[in-house]
């Protein structure tokens, strides 16, 4: 099944975000343009850039003034009794102009700001998890009442792994048409090139819950047995000084290339090419995690050999000895043998990186993946118009 499948069946849908052009998100653009077949059309509070690649676009936010449906989004969830404001009208005239017929709301805290007006509006809707909304964000009382509103008032729930609805359950969060649906990766874009049995790679924000550092202390364990080894760290944030610092105390600063933020295209080519890909996610102090980590998708979709951790929904995508191998959050020493083992086993690592490209074009392509959503969507129309 792939997202052709249900373009007759379902009337235009309309994604709902906070930020249309987080470099990070592009599963939420990709969303836009071509759920459904393309018949869509977008909204979010700032689209910015070219964020809604020429949709239909409608803005809740207007210079100097915050126009949302809740008094103040996902600070103060909507609670019984409470009115939207006159937003309201600007939406139900953008819903009549494009018959909107399903709304898709990208993490929980726009679900929380849109559901009451899709619900008046009497449009179907889910709302799709994807990390910190259901971890760090849970432990915010306000957050969770607003869960716990929304949740009975729309038609299901997607997360892109069964981590983060077991997440939702400890706190009494579940909705009966709750499904697992990864965002998925350009089958197309990462067909790999001859793999630098050399190259070590690494993609990701420099912050605590993909811990950098701790990849650059196991890298510098094996770099010094394995001199031809490099390492490449894409990605920029607030870890990036302490990374550039650390590499040097390690003596590995010749050995590694920091390329800071860097566009889609260049991640793609240096997966391609890649060997290894490293990400030592672990679950941050605050208590974020990851989801399922789109990064870790992209690698092994490349056929890289995957190095990472049993965090959040890795393990659910990372079959450890088949598909890549995973160690323990913060075990360094584990971490360390990993790369070791992948680095010097030329035919173990190709094996991996060939069983998660198989893997990847069955389990994670896109296409199929929005056949899956589309196909539920369809089926919650139908299930209402009974």
């Amino acid at each position: 099944m792939d997202s052709m499948t249900h373009r007759g069946a379902l009337p235009t849908v309309c994604v709902v975000a906070d930020n249309l052009n987080q470099p990070s998100e592009t599963f939420v653009r990709r969303h836009v343009r071509e759920l459904n077949g393309g018949n869509t059309v977008a909204m979010a509070r700032a689209p910015g850039g070219d964020g809604a690649a020429g949709k239909p676009f409608l803005i809740w936010q207007r210079p100097g003034k915050f126009r949302q449906p809740i008094g103040r989004y996902d600070r103060r969830p909507l609670l019984p009794g409470m009115r939207p404001d006159p937003f309201g009208a600007e939406f139900a005239a953008f819903v009549a102009a494009h018959r909107v017929g399903f709304m898709l709301c990208e993490f929980g805290p726009v679900g929380i700001g849109m559901h009451e007006l899709a619900r008046a509006a009497g449009i179907p809707m889910f709302c799709y998890f994807r990390g910190y909304d259901a971890s760090r964000k849970l432990s915010d009382y306000a957050y969770v009442n607003g869960l716990r509103h929304m949740l009975p008032r729309i038609d299901g729930i997607v997360a892109v792994s069964a981590f983060l609805l077991e997440q939702l359950a400890s706190r009494g969060l579940t909705h009966p048409n709750s499904m697992v649906i990864p965002s998925g990766v350009d089958s197309r874009m990462f067909e790999p090139a001859e793999k630098d049995p050399n190259l070590v790679l690494s993609v990701g924000r420099m912050v605590e819950k993909k811990a950098p550092l701790t990849t650059l202390r196991a890298f510098a364990r094996v770099a010094a047995q394995q001199p031809a080894l490099r390492l490449e760290m894409i990605g920029d944030g607030g870890l990036s000084a302490s990374a550039a610092a650390e590499a040097r105390v390690l003596n590995i600063a010749d050995r590694v290339t920091f390329h800071g933020k860097q566009g889609h295209e260049f991640v793609i080519a240096r997966l391609r090419r890649a060997a290894i890909y490293m990400q030592h996610s672990v679950t941050g102090v605050n208590g974020e995690t990851e989801g399922a980590p789109t990064s870790i998708q992209e690698a092994m979709m490349a056929g890289a050999a995957v190095l990472s951790t049993r965090h959040a929904g890795i393990p659910e995508i990372v079959r450890d000895g088949e598909r890549g191998l995973l160690v323990p959050e913060h075990d360094l020493d584990g971490y360390s043998a990993g790369l070791s083992q992948l680095a010097t086993d030329g035919a173990l690592r190709e094996r991996m990186g060939a069983a998660a490209r198989a893997y990847a074009l069955e389990q994670l392509d896109y296409r199929k993946l929005y056949g899956r959503l589309e196909a539920a969507m369809a089926a919650a129309i139908a299930t209402r118009s009974r």
